[in-house]
């Protein structure tokens, strides 16, 4: 019986097989892989088909977690907490939000800028509760997003009932509070959009009252990252909470709003006393009633040319 050997392939046999061998190796790399995945995830039948892996899944809509983006914060809303709207014309006319806003602007502008301090942050408040100041807080935020094509965001740091937070129906939402445990997270994903263009708004939050200095350092970083936006923040009342005093020392601006025969000339010069950390003090007269006659001699009329519904 003879036994033969197998032939020892020649070194320039094994050569190609291994070119050959690694040819189809890298095919197979670039071949696209497929794998099964249910057409309906209830289906007990287990039925499937072929998806390409390289590709996006080809999963049906009604089986993703969509996630849902907020619509913007609607017009009628904004009308609601205070917000004049296009034909009201009679009570707050729209050129007297204007020049407002207009100074506001100038002092964002002239304001130089300073260590730990922003001109663009712009600081509304009032002596005492009641006076007008979330409601001039949010006319010229919108009137400077609507009529002076800045972006604005409307910051509410009072919280609370009757608060712009609470007007806009937004208690559930996360806010200023959220701020001090962002230190390495975008601060701007938690404004919301609203209606008027350029307008965003950032309420107070849901969670226990944040700590003025913290609130402060958010109010810095979101503007660092926002550079070319204005910041309009409603506060408490200078004489019920120490909020304004605290954040004056960031702002570019403070708007004093004062109620016409109301607001004592004590509490208004206590309350600049509270903010004089600000290095920009202005006085806004609320509510204020004029006496104008149609013609010489003739009979008076009063006209209001303030917030007839700004309480806040």
């Amino acid at each position: 019986m003879n036994i033969t050997s197998p032939r020892r392939p020649h070194l320039a046999e094994r050569v190609v097989d291994a070119a050959r061998t690694a040819a189809a190796a890298a095919r197979q790399a670039q071949r696209p892989q497929f794998t099964t995945v249910p057409l309906d995830p209830y289906d007990s039948d287990g039925a499937g088909q072929l998806l390409d892996a390289s590709a996006p899944t080809r999963v049906p809509l009604a089986t993703l977690p969509l996630r849902e983006e907020a619509p913007p914060i609607g017009r009628d809303t904004l009308e609601r907490a205070g917000l004049v709207g296009q034909a009201q014309t009679r009570r707050m006319p729209r050129e007297e939000i204007a020049l407002v806003r207009e100074q506001v602007l100038r002092t964002v502008e002239a304001t130089a800028p300073a260590p730990g301090r922003d001109g663009r942050i712009v600081l509304v408040t009032s002596a005492r509760a009641g006076e007008g100041k979330s409601f001039a807080a949010l006319n010229i935020a919108a009137s400077m997003a609507e009529g002076a094509g800045r972006q604005v965001i409307l910051i509410d740091t009072e919280g609370g009932a009757g608060s712009l937070t609470a007007l806009l129906d937004l208690e559930e939402a996360p806010g200023l509070e959220a701020l001090q445990a962002m230190a390495g997270a975008d601060p701007a994903a938690l404004t919301l959009p609203t209606a008027v263009h350029g307008l965003s708004v950032l309420p107070r939050g849901r969670s226990g009252p944040a700590q003025a200095d913290a609130i402060a350092a958010g109010l810095l970083r979101l503007a660092t990252r926002l550079p070319q936006h204005v910041f309009v923040l409603d506060t408490p009342a200078c004489l019920e909470a120490s909020t304004a005093g605290l954040l004056a020392a960031v702002a570019g601006q403070v708007v004093m709003v004062v109620r016409a025969e109301r607001t004592q000339r004590a509490e208004v010069e206590a309350a600049l006393d509270i903010v004089d950390a600000c290095p920009n003090l202005q006085l806004l007269l609320n509510l204020l009633t004029l006496k104008v006659s149609s013609s010489f001699g003739g009979r008076d009329q009063h006209t209001e040319y303030a917030a007839a519904r700004g309480q806040g």
